[in-house]
């Protein structure tokens, strides 16, 4: 790195062409997740700036850092308004960025009474999210039954899970639909369809008993005895029930449909009496709704007839007696001699 001009014998002049300034290398860092910007290398004693960005879905995360060294020893990096300066270059530059990551986003939930969704409260930029419905004990799916994220519907896989793919936002899920499992109950007359007042009622899932009264329409009474009063579910056997002293009978909730069935219900009959004068002459029964047939007719004419004696004879009933009988009836008779 000497040079020498031998045997000078005048003023001399040097001149030095070609010298550059050291150039270092500069070594990018290599997180996923970020876009880094800045040049490959750097001369020696300028200053090196760049920047670190996000790809999509990726962010600062709380232990975020950006360092370097220069020629293997740390050297001090500043930061202004997402730019990044190491002064003074000396030496082959590497820079690593740590604590970076994936966006998260919150997962909100929102069942309805009778349903729950179990799931992670939180997921991942472009990770798929899986979860599931439980309907819990007492409730069912009904018919208007739906599972939304941010409205739009959903559909569960085979394995009755739900997944939403490659998930870039914020999930806002919602289960309606569902209902509280009722079980119908039904009443039936074994003699008489219509002998009941009693309607078809409901019983919750969450009952722990059903209760109820006999009530009869106004024709309609126990014929000798009692009612005997059973239920049974569809596919089930009868059960006897037996009423408390206030007539109240009740039974443990089946989980079931069932039907009451009514025995011993008798159409009611009224007394329907014949008169002459407010004597009575003849006494029959009807049952409720029905007429007076020709037999009775005739039976309570002959009555009036023979109780006046010999050459009486029969006019006409003072009262209608082509109407049905829904009471106790007197009727009065008119004869002539």
């Amino acid at each position: 790195g000497t040079y020498t001009i031998s045997a000078v014998s005048g003023d001399v002049a040097v001149t030095v062409t070609g010298a550059e300034k050291i150039s270092y290398t500069v070594t990018a860092p290599a997180a996923e997740g970020i876009e880094f910007t800045g040049e490959s290398s750097v001369l020696y004693g300028e200053d090196y700036t760049f920047t670190v960005g996000f790809e999509t879905g990726y962010q600062k995360g709380a232990n975020f850092a950006v360092a370097a060294t220069v020629g293997g020893r740390a050297a001090q990096v500043t930061e202004n308004d997402g730019t990044y300066t190491i002064s003074a270059v000396k030496g082959n530059v590497a820079i690593t960025v740590s604590g970076v990551e994936r966006k998260t986003f919150s997962v909100e939930m929102s069942a309805v009474t009778g349903a729950r969704i179990e799931g992670e409260k939180t997921v991942a930029y472009g990770d798929d999210y899986v979860f599931e419905v439980v309907i819990e004990e007492g409730y069912e799916k009904g018919a208007d039954f739906a599972v939304t994220n941010a409205g739009a519907p959903l559909q569960p896989g085979d394995n009755g899970k739900y997944t939403i793919e490659n998930v870039v936002s914020l999930i806002v899920l919602q289960v309606t639909g569902v209902e509280a499992i009722r079980y119908d109950v039904t009443f039936r007359c074994e003699e008489f369809d219509d002998a009941l007042q009693n309607t078809s009622e409901t019983i919750s899932y969450g009952a722990a008993s059903y209760s109820f009264e006999i009530e009869l329409n106004e024709q309609y009474s126990q014929s000798e005895g009692k009612f005997e009063v059973y239920w049974k579910t569809t596919e089930g056997s009868e059960t006897k029930l037996e009423p408390n002293g206030e007539g109240v009978y009740s039974m443990s909730n089946p989980h079931a449909d069932i039907e009451i069935v009514v025995k011993n219900v008798a159409l009611n009959e009224y007394k329907v009496t014949f008169l002459r004068n407010a004597y009575i002459v003849y006494e029959t029964q009807v049952k409720w709704g029905e007429k007076l047939s020709a037999e009775q007719l005739g039976a309570a004419q002959q009555a009036l007839v023979k109780d006046l004696g010999d050459g009486v004879q029969f006019k006409a009933w003072a009262e209608p007696v082509d109407t049905p009988i829904t009471e106790e009836t007197s009727i009065s008779g008119l004869t002539t001699l």
